[in-house]
């Protein structure tokens, strides 16, 4: 609720996972990749996809992530996509 809207927003793509946000004013595609995976991994130990080999996980920035209508759903305009 409170994130800076140029901030990082990663989840597990299509299943249950806590959140990462990335505090950063920098534009997406300058933030340096082992950064992007290192948030996208630790989606991914919090979920249950954390035994899968290659695991997508989105990430955008918190402008384009809006709240659901049920508790913990999140409705993304516009994302970006990395296995881990």
């Amino acid at each position: 609720d409170n994130s800076n809207e140029t901030n990082i927003w990663f989840h597990v793509f299509n299943a249950s996972s806590g959140y990462v946000i990335l505090h950063t004013e920098e534009a997406i595609n300058d933030i340096p990749k082992n950064v992007i995976h290192r948030c996208a991994h630790l989606c991914k130990i919090r979920s249950t996809s954390r035994n899968m080999k290659r695991c997508p996980v989105m990430y955008s920035q918190v402008r384009n992530v809006s709240k659901g209508n049920s508790v913990g759903e999140a409705i993304v305009s516009s994302w970006k996509t990395v296995n881990v």
